[in-house]
């Protein structure tokens, strides 16, 4: 009996050594790493399948904090916390920039702003003036907050109309993706929104022409401040690699370069 006993202990003690073996061998492989990742809040959905495919591939952890820009860049430059930040918008990187919150940046994907009003169009819209039209209730994002709202108004500004729309507008929300509620809940005739947020089911959509457009790009960087920045670099190449911009594809991003839009020189 006794034997017993002292072959069970012995098995598991050598059962708890196994485990710690692997437990240590994992934390060695990934190098047991959290990379904190500041993004856009209309870039959620791609960004967390991408969070799912490079853990899969690297086993490192990745934490995000989604936001505005106005939002984002206080909260990096306060903390000097985190290892990247993926933008809405060209505006938001380069603010961050300024601050010397970021290195170098690559390019993801198109930001294409379009005309959105819920299903069935009910005020009629037709174009991008009748936004100035009288009675028409106008959802934007925050120009001080949101890539989309900066283009926006850079929008409606190349037409002349920013003034007379100010009067139509019933919200200027923080998040892209608070224009979706704004019109999938019918509170607003229209909004000028991501097309890669458009869903049929619950909207129609009026297209801009390229040259009544303003285009914008998804930029990523590593923080000036980050202690892991090897691992951030590794992440930056997984998400502009073919696999990231896949993923971005998949969720109706138009991948960066694209002839349709263009391309520019860094």
């Amino acid at each position: 009996m006794v034997s017993i006993v002292i072959l069970l202990l012995m098995g598991l003690s050598l059962s708890a050594g196994c485990l710690t073996a692997s437990s240590q061998e994992h934390e060695i492989s990934s190098g047991g790493q959290t990379l904190l990742v500041y993004s856009g809040a209309g870039l959620s959905a791609p960004m967390k399948e991408i969070k799912t495919a490079f853990e899969k591939e690297y086993g490192v952890a990745i934490e995000y904090t989604f936001g505005g820009s106005g939002t984002l860049l206080p909260q990096m430059e306060i903390t000097q916390k985190g290892d990247l930040f993926i933008a809405g918008g060209m505006p938001a990187y380069e603010a961050a920039l300024k601050k010397g919150l970021v290195t170098d940046c690559e390019l993801v994907a198109y930001h294409v702003p379009i005309i959105v009003t819920p299903k069935g169009n009910p005020a009629k819209i037709r174009s991008i003036e009748d936004l100035s039209r009288p009675g028409v209730k106008v959802a934007l994002g925050d120009a001080n907050a949101t890539a989309v709202g900066k283009q926006a108004n850079k929008i409606l500004q190349n037409k002349g109309i920013l003034q007379e729309v100010n009067k139509n507008v019933v919200a200027r929300t923080a998040t892209v993706n608070e224009l979706v509620t704004y019109i999938t809940l019918g509170t607003a005739d229209v909004a000028i929104m991501m097309e890669d947020l458009y869903n049929p089911k619950t909207m129609d959509c009026i297209r801009l022409s390229n040259e009544d457009n303003v285009i914008s790009l998804i930029p990523i960087s590593v923080l000036t401040f980050s202690d892991k920045k090897d691992m951030a670099e590794t992440f930056l190449e997984f998400v502009i690699s073919d696999t990231g911009k896949g993923i971005f594809a998949d969720h109706y991003f138009v991948p960066y370069p694209d002839p349709k839009y263009g391309t520019i020189s860094l």
